[in-house]
């Protein structure tokens, strides 16, 4: 709706990660927030979860059943990110801190590991230069200099096969 006067587009992607049980939203819908950014012709970047619903105390019932992402999650949901083609990641971490070892070094851990791999996010991306054989493995290739950086991001919670293609 308010797309319009924006250059950048910020989408709030909260997979609501779930004590028991798959998550509420899956994991897939951060990188459809990705392709609408671009589609609209705006610069993708992400807010994803990095925090616990639970301590809303305004969700009611609704969240007492939720929990913090684990490492892996934040992983996935910034590496999903960057293959979408994201520009910029800002945790929301909901002005909390929580005990658990994922929220108080993951994101620490994730923000070094993307630090490392900066001149290959920002490179241009080659559309159709690498495909998955598998619909959950979500790949992208990118090239900075004469060095390939080739991102594959699994988006279910259990281990997934695929064949990756390079073109040419």
């Amino acid at each position: 709706t308010y797309h319009e006067p924006c250059d950048v587009l910020m989408p709030d992607c909260y997979p609501d990660f779930q004590l028991r049980g798959p998550v509420r939203k899956p994991m897939v819908e951060t990188a459809q927030y990705m392709q609408t950014a671009k589609e609209l012709n705006r610069v993708p970047w992400i807010v994803p979860q990095g925090f616990d619903w639970s301590f809303y105390k305004g969700g009611g019932a609704k969240y007492a059943t939720s929990r913090g992402p684990t490492l892996d999650e934040l992983r996935c949901q910034a590496h999903l990110s960057v293959v979408h083609g994201a520009r910029g990641i800002i945790w929301y971490t909901y002005g909390h801190t929580s005990s658990s070892y994922h929220f108080r070094w993951g994101k620490e851990f994730v923000e070094r590991e993307l630090h490392s791999l900066f001149p290959a996010l920002l490179a241009p991306e080659l559309p159709s230069a690498v495909t998955s054989s598998n619909a959950n493995v979500h790949c992208a290739l990118r090239k900075v200099g004469e060095h390939a950086y080739l991102f594959a991001v699994n988006v279910e919670p259990t281990p997934q096969k695929a064949t990756l293609t390079l073109e040419n």
